[in-house]
């Protein structure tokens, strides 16, 4: 699949965010005096945040304005399986559920394709793309 690059002003959205970005880089320069004092501040919140969360997570307790909602219990049913054997997993709860997963080598339908084994337009619908992006980093204040 081909790369294509649009112009900006094609999706007028990005124009917007072009826009916006240009106001945002002009204010930080304006601004700036007040910006480094600023940002070290959100720095240190963002952090103190991260680690407070994890700390008081931990512990399975509310601390301060991080309140504990709920606990939920899931139990893992390979180790009880382990631990119990099959019969008394089954008796106790268990159950057995076969799945089925299909896989395809796309290499070989891209070939089937082309030897016209498989339909384009039924490749077409199985074929879902996934687009990878690099974008700009979101302003956190």
């Amino acid at each position: 699949m081909e790369k294509k690059k649009l112009e900006i002003d094609s999706i007028p959205e990005v124009r917007a965010f072009v826009n916006a970005k240009e106001k945002y880089d002009e204010l930080k320069e304006a601004c700036k005096e007040v910006i480094d004092v600023f940002v070290p501040v959100i720095e240190e919140y963002n952090a103190s945040l991260v680690a407070a969360d994890k700390a008081v997570r931990a512990t399975g307790c509310s601390c301060g304005p991080f309140v504990l909602m709920s606990v939920a219990e899931n139990y893992d049913a390979q180790t009880l399986h382990d631990a119990l054997g099959i019969e008394a997993f089954l008796r106790f709860g268990g159950s057995v559920e076969q799945k089925i997963e299909l896989k395809v080598d796309k290499n070989k339908v891209k070939a089937a394709v082309a030897n016209g084994h498989i339909l384009p337009d039924v490749a077409e619908r199985a074929c879902k793309r996934v687009s990878r992006y690099q974008k700009p980093h979101q302003v956190e204040i």
